[in-house]
């Protein structure tokens, strides 16, 4: 088990931190990008935003992978802020050779916008800080007394009843205006804050990189739109408007807020179950690649997208290239305008880097082996590490993965049965009140799934007697709206090489006679996908259930294509059409590998939707042809949740997962997991005479002798507490 940082990563490892810091040192010297230091970076200034593995084609990195050809240079994708230019823009750099950088040059491509505008980019420390520096205090004198009056809190100075303002990226088609605005909503300053909502909003015009220029467009109170502080201070003071006025919360052992808990004692003196390893772990890893069963891959965590699989191979065959989470997405739905405004494009907050805080024996088992993660921060010049971003384990589901008892004699009388054990590589995100639960998981049989969960608590809405069909009061001020959370992911098949054909069966019902008499059998239809707009599944369309990947020069000795099946898990479909993400509005879309079509998906979303930086829909409108290519699968996977009493003051993740997998259909002459030794087999001792018993044929290594198990330790975690909770004020945008 290695899982240190190598002196000489492979083409799949993630920036080291020594490449991060060469990274900074190189281009904090390149005069002709100006550049100040991350403790120094304003908006009118140039600074790195952040940066992140660019990887090389991927035709070179197969003929290292597959012919041991000289492994490509490593480069990184710099992305600079810079607002000492006129006008301000964004500019996305190629960095290399890595870790000892000699060039620098603009990132060209065919699919994306480069050098971008500034009102595209996502929300930065430094924009925050600007925004808070020239607004808040002003705000928290002038409407002092509204702010007392009606909730009892203020934003400053305010001893233990504090207000606290949440930022929301207003995308240009929701503002229906080409600027750059941010909306900060108002909460209480309490655990949970998302549960106490306000009916107080702020409007903030945003363009431009002199904070001089920013101002107030609109401040929203109890359902009422002012267009400055004064307007709304003084029809306040004359009445003339409807007012609120309601007590700052108080927590008590039976309130929600209390991390104690309440109502009846749920506890015993007997401990919860526990998982445990009695040979030790049955996977290895060597600095980020995994070994399991026959199972073996890279994996990284892209500060821009996620977690990512690359080179996934089953035995000796590469299954996919790649498998990476390309963005995630929450809208909300309400009469309420903070709801219609909390569209989160959560790709634009980095999502990498929001992976933090795994604890052991919750959010993974005990038994688990917990990864670090390092990225590089906008306000620090040294590379931040996130301790236990990852978890590896390996789960018996409780499930057998297989299994056939034939009782009686006369049927030959055996069982043959195994457990699902499988391989779970999981990062779960926190940002803000949304946490989100990501999991590859490989079963012994070849089965890889890709599982999404949402948990956090809810972002609710001040409750105005407006919303009945759109969610259900569940306290006296708080409405919870209906949610709906996009995931997307990009599948790079190679089924047996790269020459790939995508087909459909489409099972249907048809009547047909029998001696006269019709009745009803299902049957499959082939339909064979020529070009990517055939490929591209929208969400009004009726989609096949088989979704069927092969080498049409891979047959079983049959005759029958040896395929990879996706199964898309029953997801829903996205319902709402209003949003400015191209991507979310297919089911699943296949596209012709392109090198610059390397993502669906960018940090600038959240401002691009009138002229995307990334257009999604352009990688199909070109309609390819797909037959004997080499193939990328795109998928959305769609969760709705209406909000009830039983979710407060946390979601509950039961029933709320989505899957997608990867099943070998006709691949394999047989199961492959029958050469497991997990597998467990009963037969009769002699099958003439059954009264000389059974016996059971199982791996002779395996001991069913009582174990003791390593007691749960969360010394390390104690001992820095940073790891878990902030304390050493290590700032985000969140």
């Amino acid at each position: 088990m290695d899982l240190s940082e190598p002196n000489d990563p492979g083409i799949f490892n993630d920036l080291t931190s020594s490449e991060l810091r060469s990274i900074r040192q190189y281009l904090q010297s390149a005069k002709d990008l100006n550049l100040a230091s991350a403790e120094q970076s304003t908006i009118n200034k140039s600074f790195i935003y952040t940066a992140d593995l660019f990887l090389p084609s991927k035709s070179n990195m197969l003929l290292h992978l597959d012919m041991d050809i000289e492994k490509p240079a490593r480069e990184a994708r710099v992305i600079i802020f810079r607002g000492d230019l006129k006008p301000a823009i964004v500019q996305e750099y190629i960095v290399g050779p890595l870790r000892k950088p000699e060039y620098h040059y603009m990132l060209k491509s065919n699919s994306r916008k480069n050098p971008i505008p500034d009102a595209f980019k996502p929300l930065s420390m430094s924009e925050l800080d600007a925004v808070m520096d020239k607004f808040l205090n002003d705000i928290n004198w002038q409407l002092s007394r509204i702010l007392q009056e009606s909730y009892d809190a203020v934003f400053l100075e305010c001893d233990s009843k504090c207000l606290k303002l949440i930022p929301v990226p207003l995308s240009p088609e929701l503002s229906m205006a080409p600027a750059r605005k941010l909306l900060f909503q108002a909460f209480y300053d309490v655990k949970y804050y998302s549960l106490f909502p306000l009916d107080l909003m702020f409007l903030f015009h945003l363009n431009g990189t002199d904070k001089s220029s920013f101002y107030l467009d609109q401040i929203v109170y109890a359902d009422q739109i002012f267009n400055s502080v004064k307007e709304l201070q003084y029809r306040y003071i004359e009445g003339a408007i409807h007012k609120t006025a309601i007590p700052f919360p108080v927590p008590d052992s039976r309130s929600f807020t209390d991390l104690e808990g309440e109502g009846a004692d749920w506890h015993n003196s007997k401990r919860k179950p526990r998982l445990v390893e009695p040979d030790g772990h049955r996977y290895s890893i060597h600095h980020q690649h995994i070994s399991y069963m026959n199972w073996n891959f890279h994996y990284r965590l892209s500060t821009l997208t996620g977690p990512a699989l690359y080179d996934v191979n089953f035995g000796k065959e590469r299954i996919a290239f790649e498998i990476s989470l390309q963005e995630i997405a929450a809208h909300y739905s309400s009469s309420s305008t903070g709801a219609q405004a909390a569209n989160f494009v959560h790709g634009s907050f980095l999502l990498g880097t929001q992976a933090k805080s795994l604890i052991p024996g919750t959010d993974c088992p005990e038994t688990a082996t917990f990864i670090s993660s390092s990225f590089m921060a906008e306000k620090s010049s040294e590379p931040y590490t996130t301790e236990r971003a990852i978890c590896l384990f390996e789960l018996n589901s409780g499930t057998p993965l297989r299994r056939h008892l034939a009782y009686t004699a006369k049927d030959d009388g055996f069982y043959d049965g195994m457990a699902d054990s499988s391989l779970v590589l999981r990062t779960v995100f926190a940002i803000s009140n949304h946490d989100y639960i990501i999991d590859y998981i490989f079963h012994q049989n070849g089965v890889l799934e890709t599982q999404v969960t949402p948990a956090g608590h809810l972002r609710g809405m001040f409750h105005s007697g407006h919303q009945e069909r759109y969610g259900y009061q569940l306290t006296d001020h708080l409405a919870g709206v209906i949610q709906q959370q996009l995931f997307h992911f990009k599948v790079d098949l190679d089924v047996f090489g790269t020459s790939n054909r995508y087909q459909t069966l489409k099972v249907q019902s048809k009547r047909i006679a029998n001696g006269g008499r019709p009745f009803s059998q299902l049957m499959y239809k082939y339909d064979l996908k020529q070009t990517e707009m055939e490929a591209a599944f929208s969400n009004d369309r009726n989609i096949p259930t088989y979704h069927l990947f092969y080498n049409n020069r891979k047959k079983t000795e049959h005759h029958v294509l040896r395929a990879i099946r996706v199964d898309l898990g029953g997801s829903p479909v996205q319902l709402s059409q209003e949003t400015p993400l191209s991507w979310s509005n297919y089911q699943i879309a296949v596209t012709k590998y392109k090198p610059d079509e390397r993502s669906s998906s960018s940090p600038y979303a959240a401002y691009d939707s009138t002229d995307p930086v990334v257009n999604f829909t352009k990688y199909i409108e070109d309609n390819d042809n797909l037959i004997d290519k080499d193939l990328v699968l795109w998928i959305t996977m769609c969760i709705y949740n209406i909000p009830h009493s039983e979710e407060l003051p946390l979601i509950s993740s039961v029933n709320k997962h989505r899957s997608f997998y990867l099943i070998p259909f006709n691949y394999f002459p047989s199961d492959p997991s029958r050469s497991s030794k997990d597998s467990v087999r009963a037969v009769h001792n002699d099958t003439s005479r059954l009264d000389e018993g059974i016996r059971f044929l199982v791996d002779d290594s395996q001991s069913y002798q009582r174990c003791i198990m390593n007691e749960l330790n969360l010394t390390t975690v104690v001992d820095n507490p940073d790891s878990v909770l902030e304390t050493e004020h290590t700032r985000t945008i969140l």
